[in-house]
């Protein structure tokens, strides 16, 4: 048996070698300890993200982490793009299947730390190559040259600078290579690679490679190209690499010949026996093996600095220490809070909190708080009360960093800091969304820009997700996979990973087992699940974190950056975790809309009423008048666009409980989630707030142990809701100090069963006793009250809440109500104005108007020259919605709003496009474009000067002559409404289904059923559904097994989301069945599960979300809603002789149809030819000349609009009336864009506009005319 003491693998890819890699940290260093090796290395394509729990792990085991990296090295500079062309094979790790040739854009090599050194500058390389992103961060050997010291090279794979010169059969620049690196690095720091997965490749090199280091006097060091852990893993790699290229809709299976594999095998954690096997007998490479101990043997096994906690440091005035400027900023504060005769227990806890957090060393994290607090109160930027644990803190409070009194709401400060083991404080910063960046950039300007990133996060697929992405790309049915996926329990949102469900000790999971156990295929499939969930496949930013340190993070710790936005702040590779046990601190700025909102309406209440009100410092009395109307309102159920209570089942909920007290709302927040609803403690919260009594006997019926108990959860009505109340309860019964009701509280909240073991007895010695500690008496409990406690303890690590998060988002919850209850018109339209209007919330603001006219407010399309440029409050109480959020407006809203307001109000069309200029971002002044007056016209901004369909169809004439009257002509009710609804992602007046009514109310369903109202849609899951309305959006997206398209579709009283898998949707497409955007459809469908509430801490409620289905039909009925339409007769004009000569155009001309009124429909039956030929040239006769028009209108048939078919159209025209000119000759017919208009000038009248067929007319009608004599 061979020791494999002396082979150490230096060529390892974990799973952040993203969708390329398989190999866990865990089972990485666990493989490595039981065969022997006395360090293991990770050198991962372009990343350094796996170096923290590498470095961690490794050391824990007792083996030396080797850190390193297989880097990207450019053709040439890294300053350039170049690119070369080679074979299909000689690239990329031996992997094949792409084709006969393929472009080569960087090589490889690998890069170790041998010392701190090294690993500073790998970091600080790493990073700089980030800044030549071509495809992949590049370095080249200038950079290496820059950052050499300490790093030890080896030549890499195939794909590197020296085998890939070989395979070429470029001798000389594989000896120009090694000649670099020798040079920049020195030769005891290169080593030949050499490496055996089968290859034929890899084999023919190995003679040239040994004859290289010869040469140069290098070593030869065999390496692995390690990509999984164990060699059964092969399959699920495989799977693994195919899951990699499965992007953009398109399915890659294992079985496809043409997509990127591994030739050869042997890509799992070798062990030294299977090297030494490779190796030990082929020329030149006997000690290839042996050599890897070698290099392991230079690295130190410390490379990483570790120095404690790495806090940024507060500028704090010469010769002021940072604890005497935190300690009088504190004074200061608790004088504004508490008065300046401070009450002795409150100077007592800041006292002993300010001796926490200085002998934490957190005087510095404190201040830098307080001074990003400060700057958003500067700037007027609106802050959230403060969330996360530091709501316990009153030092945190006195500062104004939080506004929640810790005291009064049983906040405890240990929950901040925990006295016996402080770990990096946690303060959650809410800002107005749209100003949140400001202080971050903020932040990063004061306290240096090279010492300021962003948090990374890495994404991952668990269970369910796993076995349904590898079912993908290995064959399975989709239906199949999902079966197989149910299987998998729900552990009330929360993941639990493979291995814990099969465990055979574990109920949960046996409906998966007798799965396995029934079908081999399933076991298979599950088990390369079980090798794919968890591992890293993507990388992504926190939401919020952001990292400020000590010094410069450029040498210190690896980062990327986003290529298309090289100025943005760098994005640490570690995640939160890593960073702080590495000593970096996260402040964590959150952006919450509903702040915005709020800010919005704050604004909308001084403009409208001249008052500024602060709901932040609201009373929450329910003897105030205002008070009051914000409990009756959400007590009412009356919660559309109040903050975490917008929910249907929020809503249910408050009715229920019907809160009159912050405590109400406080536990409204905490007792929705699925823990506590599993367990029914929001029903039993709600029956006692509606007068159920409270009882304590399932504890105990000794009256002195109830009132204890009482002591704590009476302000819950005896609920167990909060970690706090159980950390309070193991003091006040078992005499735990802070440091042990908090590891108490972790341990159970974790299922730390260690810890819990080891703190039973002293709960129950602590219990027993009738004195505490120091001497006062407490009350003896009962050891069976004791167990029943414990019991109920444990049980909470499935529901207790943090009631700091809590309690902060009552406030919150709160302010929106007391303003919407007091101020319910500039409330709507803050909503309305922070909501967007694109497809993705139209739903959402449908519903939000809804609500404002359930209020008995009356909501307004924009006006020309009545609305603002955002949603405001108009005199008579009214909303209007601004112009800048129609669609297609935006910005130059501004400009019509000011020249309005200097010249007074607009009397036309024409007067408006000729009053108004624009300014552009180049400086350039233009009126208004067609493009903003067709979208004023379709949102109803200009219905004050005509109908919509005759002001959009003067859009494109320029200029637009004073006494030129828009046409007569208006769409249908379901096309106007759509038009709206496209421009607003609303429908403020005409809604279809209303005006309509009387011809839906006798739709039916497929199964011969009246379709209900969207608003009484179950929300249970696995209910037929039949509705009908107007499709609001209709969105199509790519996935694995084709194209999914998400419908959206709106009445009166709701919106619901139905989903249309890919068999669905294309038999929909297939038949034009398919539902399209503002039309009325019947869709049926089954509820899909309910939306769960959040599991986690930091999870925010803010959006009201619709009824799910899965669709699986769309169904119409013939409705009667007619186009209004002007003149009808189509008029050649009179044509002067011409002063230039006419242009020769072909004449192919499309079959004009000169009455409105459509004649006989076509045929459906009828063969249809294969494709449609070009039409014959014709040329009809001109019509006689009644009266004449000077103004005309061609609409083109839908079904062609095709450049040429459409030019046809024109030269037809041109022949028919000879005195049509071009306008522009940058729009003629033959270059012209058809789904754009295109203007024309008739010699003798005012114009004509030509445009494709959708922008006015959906009928058959191919032509229409309007105009005066």
């Amino acid at each position: 048996m061979i020791d494999g003491s002396d082979y150490v693998a230096l060529h390892v890819h974990t799973e952040h070698s993203e969708l390329d890699g398989l190999a866990r940290v865990g089972e990485l260093v666990a493989a490595a300890v039981a065969d022997g090796h006395v360090g293991v290395a990770a050198t991962d394509h372009g990343s350094l993200a796996v170096h923290w729990k590498l470095y961690e792990a490794a050391r824990a085991a007792g083996i030396t982490p080797i850190l390193g990296l297989e880097a990207y090295f450019a053709i040439g500079s890294r300053h350039d793009k170049e690119i070369r062309t080679i074979a299909s094979g000689d690239d990329f790790d031996g992997s094949g299947g792409m084709g006969d040739k393929r472009q080569q854009r960087y090589e490889h090599l690998t890069l170790l730390a041998k010392n701190a050194t090294g690993w500073r500058n790998l970091v600080t390389g790493h990073n700089a190559s980030w800044g030549h992103f071509f495809y992949k961060p590049r370095w080249d050997m200038d950079l290496l040259a820059r950052h050499a010291d300490g790093l030890i090279v080896g030549t890499g794979c195939l794909g590197g600078p020296v085998a890939g010169a070989l395979l070429r059969g470029d001798v000389d620049a594989a000896n120009a290579a090694v000649v670099s690196l020798v040079e920049v690095c020195g030769r005891e720091n290169v080593f030949v690679e050499v490496m055996d997965h089968g290859l034929a490749l890899e084999q023919a090199v190995i003679p040239g490679l040994v004859e290289i280091a010869g040469r140069f006097g290098l070593r030869v060091v065999a390496t692995n190209d390690s990509h999984y852990v164990r060699a059964e893993q092969a399959a699920a790699h495989d799977a693994w690499l195919a899951m990699g290229q499965s992007k953009g809709g398109k399915t890659v299976l294992v079985t496809d010949p043409n997509r990127f594999a591994f030739n050869g095998g042997g890509y799992h954690f070798r062990t030294a026996a299977e090297m030494h096997a490779l190796f030990d007998h082929q020329p030149g490479t006997h000690d290839a093996v042996r050599n890897s101990r070698a290099v392991a043997e230079m690295v130190e096994p410390d490379v990483i600095p570790v120095k404690g906690n790495r806090l940024p440091v507060y500028p704090a005035p010469d010769g002021v220490t940072a604890a005497e400027l935190l300690y009088e900023k504190t004074r200061q504060g608790a004088v504004g809070r508490w008065g300046e005769n401070l009450p002795i227990e409150i100077k007592a806890e800041l006292r002993h909190e300010l001796d926490v957090i200085g002998g934490a060393g957190f005087d510095d994290y404190a201040l830098i708080v307080s001074d990003i607090i400060d700057e958003s109160v500067r700037r007027g930027i609106r802050k959230g009360p403060g969330r996360g644990s530091a709501a316990g803190s009153r030092v945190m409070y006195a500062l104004g960093v939080t506004d929640i009194e810790p005291r009064v709401n049983d906040l405890l400060f240990s929950r901040f800091l925990d006295p016996g083991r402080p770990d990096m404080p946690d303060v959650d910063m809410d800002f107005d969304a749209e100003r949140r960046d400001e202080l971050i950039q903020y932040a990063a300007d004061k306290y240096g820009r090279d010492r300021t990133a962003r948090v990374g996060s890495i994404g991952t697929s668990w269970a369910r997700s796993a076995i349904k992405d590898v079912a993908r790309v290995t064959g399975w049915t989709a239906s199949a996979a999902e079966k197989i996926a149910k299987a998998v329990p729900d552990f009330a949102g929360k993941e639990h990973p493979l291995r814990t469900i099969l465990a055979v000790d574990n109920p949960a999971g046996a409906p998966l087992r007798a799965l396995m156990s029934s079908d081999p295929s399933v076991a298979h499939l599950v088990m390369m699940a079980m090798a794919v969930e968890g591992v890293a496949s993507r990388s992504g930013i926190h939401a919020c974190g952001v990292i400020i340190g000590d010094e410069s993070l450029t040498g210190l710790i690896p980062m990327r950056r986003d290529p298309s936005d090289p100025d943005a702040l760098p994005i640490t590779e570690w995640d939160g975790e890593a960073l702080a046990a590495f000593g970096l601190v996260k402040f964590d700025f959150l952006a919450i809309k509903d702040l915005t909102g709020i800010e919005r309406c704050v604004q909308m209440i001084a403009e409208t009423t001249g008052v500024k009100v602060y709901p932040e410092t609201a009373t929450m009395d329910p003897a105030d008048p205002r008070a009051k109307a914000a409990f009756d309102l959400i007590s009412a159920g009356r919660t559309a666009g109040v903050f975490q209570l917008s929910s249907p089942g929020m809503t249910e909920l408050a009715r229920a409980i019907r809160p009159h007290r912050h405590e109400d709302l406080t536990a409204l927040g905490a007792l929705y989630r699925p823990g506590p609803m599993g367990a029914g403690m929001h029903h039993e919260y709600a029956a006692r707030a509606r007068g159920k009594a409270i009882d304590y006997a399932l504890f105990t019926r000794v009256p002195a142990e109830q009132e204890v108990i009482a002591e704590v959860l009476a302000p819950s009505l005896g609920v167990l809701a909060y970690q706090e109340q159980m950390q309070r309860l193991s003091v006040l019964v078992a005499d735990f100090d802070d440091s042990q009701s908090n590891k108490l509280r972790k341990g159970i909240a974790k299922k730390k069963t260690d810890i819990l073991d080891a703190m039973y007895p002293l709960w129950i010695d602590g219990g027993v006793k009738g004195a505490r500690r120091d001497g006062v008496a407490k009350v003896s409990f009962q050891r069976e009250t004791l167990d029943r406690l414990w019991e109920t303890f444990r049980a909470s690590g499935e529901y207790a809440f943090n009631k700091s998060h809590s309690a902060a988002y009552g406030r919150i919850s709160f302010e929106t109500a007391w303003l919407k209850a007091n101020w319910p018109a500039q409330f709507g339209a803050a909503l309305l104005a922070s909501t967007e209007s694109g497809k993705a919330k139209a739903g959402k603001r449908q519903a939000l108007i809804g609500a404002l006219r359930g209020d008995g407010i009356v909501v307004r399309a924009p006006g020309i020259n009545s609305a603002s440029v955002k949603t405001s409050v108009l005199p008579d109480g009214s909303v209007q919605i601004g112009l800048s959020e129609i669609a297609a407006v935006g910005e130059p809203a501004a400009w019509i709003v000011a020249e309005r307001d200097r010249g007074g109000p607009f009397a036309s069309l024409a007067d408006l496009v000729s009053r108004v200029v624009v300014a552009g971002e180049d400086g350039k002044r233009t009126s208004l474009s067609s493009t903003i007056v067709t979208a004023l016209a379709e949102s109803g901004a200009l219905d004050e000067f005509g109908s919509r369909m005759g002001h959009a169809m003067l859009a494109c004439v320029n200029p637009i002559p004073d006494d030129l009257p828009a046409p007569d002509a208006e769409w249908g009710i379901v096309e106007r409404a759509a038009r709206q609804r496209a421009r607003l992602g609303v429908i403020i007046d005409g809604d279809p289904v209303v005006l309509l009514a009387d011809q839906l109310s006798t739709w039916l369903s497929p199964a011969g059923t009246p379709p209900i109202p969207i608003g009484s849609i179950p929300t249970t899951s696995g209910v037929p559904v039949h509705a009908l309305g107007v499709v609001a959006a209709v969105e199509e997206k790519s996935y694995a097994r084709g194209v999914l398209c998400e419908v959206t579709v709106a009445d009166p009283t709701g919106y619901l989301e139905a989903t249309f898998w890919n068999e669905s949707w294309t038999s929909m497409v297939a038949d034009g069945t398919a539902p399209k955007p503002g039309e009325i459809a019947g869709i049926s469908g089954i509820t899909k599960a309910p939306w769960r509430p959040p599991t986690d801490d930091d999870a925010v409620v803010e959006e009201d979300l619709p009824p799910s289905l899965r669709g699986y039909s769309v169904w119409r009925q013939p409705i009667y809603d007619p186009v209004r339409r002007p003149s009808v007769v189509l008029t050649p004009g009179r044509a002067p002789e011409p002063t230039e000569p006419q242009r020769e155009v072909e004449p192919v001309m499309i079959e004009p149809q000169l009455e409105v009124e459509p004649t006989t429909a076509p045929d459906d039956d009828a063969p249809q030819p294969d494709s449609e030929p070009d039409p014959e040239p014709v040329i009809p006769e001109p019509l006689p000349e009644p009266e004449s028009h000077d103004v005309f209108v061609v609409g083109i048939d839908p079904q062609k609009r095709l450049r040429h078919q459409v030019g046809g159209a024109w030269s037809a025209l041109v022949r028919l009336y000879p005195g049509l000119r071009d306008l522009d000759a940058d729009i003629s017919p033959r270059g012209a864009d058809w789904h754009s208009p295109v203007l024309a000038r008739c010699d003798g009248g005012a114009g004509l506009v030509l445009k494709a067929a959708t922008a006015y007319d959906r009928s058959v009608v191919r032509m229409i005319v309007s105009g005066a004599a």
